[in-house]
């Protein structure tokens, strides 16, 4: 008898190939340390708990890649994680990796630089991807938005019908697979999978995001997940 989790079983995806411009410094931001390890790793850890992941995929730029092996190389790592060259963006970076995903029915696309989000969070988007076959997490805006042209406001949309992407965000392996090699053989490249899923006329499901998810792009961004970690100053 198949067991009724199997099909929430996924493989998780972390496009770390970014050289982490804004950040500034010798080191891409996913491997700053934090509490004396590399950013990436609180994410890492985080799959790696977790029941419903059966292996991670990191696609790290080729500048890198000695960093990235010294790091899953460590011993007290419990599922198995696989390296690949990213590409030249984040969407063929997810592409490269998820040519090593094996074929487990989902997969989760995660940015290296969010190492706070729960395990509900993640369990609650792979039922909806199982379902509908795509998931993201969102956080409402809280701010008003103007769209500007040559420095002045030329429309003001209304927020309660934007939204702002996190991630992990989680689909059908087929489908995002399929998604992003029409994407490919457009030249098209959108600013998230889910992007792609959309333009290609798959439904997206939107879930609450979390506060605590933080996307760490600037120096500043630490001193805000750092309490998170559990980190001391």
């Amino acid at each position: 008898m198949s067991n009724p989790a199997d099909d929430l079983r996924c493989v998780a995806v972390l496009p770390a190939g970014g050289t982490g411009s804004r950040f500034g410094g010798d080191v891409p931001k996913q491997f700053v340390e934090v509490g004396g390890r590399e950013l990436i790793t609180w994410a890492l850890s985080r799959f790696d708990a977790s029941p419903s992941v059966s292996g991670i995929v990191i696609a790290v730029h080729a500048d890198e890649m000695d960093r990235a092996r010294r790091i899953v190389s460590s011993p007290h790592w419990r599922k198995p994680i696989q390296l690949v060259e990213g590409g030249s963006n984040r969407q063929q970076s997810v592409a490269h990796a998820l040519a090593l995903a094996g074929e487990e029915p989902l997969v989760a696309v995660h940015d290296a630089v969010r190492p706070v989000f729960s395990e509900r969070l993640l369990a609650a988007l792979l039922v909806s991807a199982r379902d509908c076959g795509a998931a993201i997490p969102a956080r409402p805006l809280t701010e008003t938005i103007h769209r500007v042209i040559g420095g002045f406001v030329a429309e003001s949309p209304r927020r309660e019908e934007w939204v702002a992407a996190q991630t992990p965000q989680c689909f059908r392996l087929d489908l995002l697979s399929e998604c992003l090699e029409r994407a490919r053989g457009e030249g098209f490249v959108g600013t998230d999978e889910a992007s792609l899923l959309v333009r290609y006329g798959h439904p997206v499901r939107v879930i609450e995001g979390e506060e605590a998810n933080i996307k760490v792009t600037r120096p500043a961004d630490l001193k805000q997940v750092e309490p998170m970690l559990g980190v001391e100053e």
